[in-house]
């Protein structure tokens, strides 16, 4: 009940995506390559419309980039946190 709760939740969600040009912090957009529920073209958008964002496009990754490539998820989290 709750996973259907959250997935209705993220289905029925606003689109925020006029805000994203308000971030002005340093962002890391990460995404599977392989990810067909929220796939990289959406990563890209997200990525040019925040300024200043680092993208990385995991290859080999869908959806659950964390459990099914965790080195490479780490690494790309310890590269970017070095540059900022």
């Amino acid at each position: 009940a709750q996973f259907e709760a959250q997935i209705q939740a993220l289905l029925a969600r606003r689109d925020a995506s006029e805000n994203m040009k308000d971030i002005h912090c340093p962002t890391l957009v990460l995404c599977g390559r392989d990810d067909a529920w929220s796939p990289p073209i959406q990563h890209e958008r997200i990525h040019v419309a925040i300024a200043g964002s680092k993208l990385v496009v995991v290859d080999e990754c869908g959806h659950m980039s964390t459990m099914e490539q965790p080195q490479a998820v780490n690494r790309a989290f310890a590269d970017w946190l070095e540059s900022v």
